[in-house]
């Protein structure tokens, strides 16, 4: 029917744009993706130390995934939380878009980008707490001093029974 091809002919532009507004948000995602994944990585690797001298006080696996992870979620979180509300103050201000598909867009986008966040996490922590911790602390440097050694002893003795209490390490 010739109708039928003049109004696919009229809605082809229609469609090309919004596949390529589609790519654009698909890529502008992945690169966001993967510049969480990077930096969450990096993040938890930097605390290496920090988590090696808290294993070596007594700190549960457990208590020390917690750290990880709940600092990561605040900080992906905060960045969603600010990314979004800049994206609704924009559709806000130029109101073409419709509320629910955008919020729908928001939810979803929020979703992914804090799930790779977090399981950028994981490996970073599972290596840091597979080592021993004094091979941690002796990797590090901080071991080889002897004032430095005799201060970490002086600090495990005067922790270690707090070690036990998990709010010890908050």
């Amino acid at each position: 029917d010739v109708r039928l091809i003049a109004a696919a002919n009229r809605s082809l532009p229609a469609m090309v744009s919004a596949s390529a507004l589609a790519g654009v948000v698909a890529l502008g995602l992945f690169l966001s993706a993967a510049g969480i994944f990077s930096l969450m990585s990096v993040t938890v690797a930097r605390r290496t130390r920090e988590i090696g001298l808290r294993s070596a006080l007594g700190a549960s696996t457990g208590r020390l995934l917690v750290g990880i992870f709940s600092r990561a979620v605040l900080l992906v979180g905060g960045g969603i939380v600010a990314g979004n509300l800049f994206i609704l103050l924009v559709v806000v201000m130029g109101g073409e878009a419709g509320m629910s598909f955008v919020l729908n867009a928001l939810m979803r986008t929020s979703a992914v980008l804090l799930v790779v966040g977090l399981l950028a996490c994981v490996e970073p922590a599972r290596r840091v707490l597979t080592i021993d911790p004094t091979v941690l602390l002796h990797a590090y440097g901080s071991i080889q001093h002897t004032h430095h050694r005799e201060a970490a002893m002086a600090a495990v003795d005067a922790v270690y029974p707090a070690a036990r209490n998990a709010m010890a390490f908050p």
